[in-house]
């Protein structure tokens, strides 16, 4: 059986007491967060997929994801006002943290706000929106490619860079 990097991340979420929503397949992660319930009725909640039919960057960028290889997510964050504009930077510098602190033998850095990157190639990336509706909600999507990644000549994987280090990462 092949590991589902989004169940078992929706499944930690559960277990976490986390609001979580699952598909094996949808549009974007983000443009469900924006239209779901769950992130009206909860602090924080989280979506993911195994495949994004429609994943977008910042701008008019597209995320392509080669299915299964991914970690694809939406973070909901229900806020009472207005995020200062610092706070995407700052969410980025945190993620760059993590990787730097679970995997610190590998070159991470951040092409400030939302692309994070292992060497000179793209592993990942965020999308921060925010609305305001019945609810004001913070949507932090994240894309990291963990398996594979798409046949960028920018692009690359947490796999490809740890097989490099003579570390082997499997699918099962």
């Amino acid at each position: 059986m092949k590991f589902k990097i989004g169940e078992c991340t929706y499944n930690w979420a559960k277990k976490s007491n986390i609001a979580a929503w699952y598909e094996e397949q949808t549009t974007s992660t983000n443009a469900i967060a924006k239209e779901s319930e769950l992130a009206d009725s909860s602090p924080i909640a989280l979506f993911v997929t195994e495949h994004q039919t429609a994943g977008r960057g910042r701008g008019d960028h597209l995320w392509e994801d080669l299915r299964g290889s991914c970690l694809l997510s939406s973070w909901v964050f229900r806020v009472h006002k207005n995020p200062q504009p610092v706070l995407s930077i700052q969410i980025g510098l945190a993620v760059y943290k993590a990787f730097s602190a679970t995997w610190p033998y590998l070159h991470w850095s951040l092409k400030a706000p939302n692309d994070l990157y292992l060497g000179s190639h793209k592993v990942g990336g965020l999308l921060i929106e925010y609305l305001s509706h019945s609810v004001n909600r913070f949507i932090v999507g994240f894309g990291f490619n963990v398996h594979a990644h798409p046949a960028f000549e920018t692009a690359t994987s947490l796999a490809s860079v740890l097989r490099g280090h003579g570390l082997e990462v499997t699918q099962e």
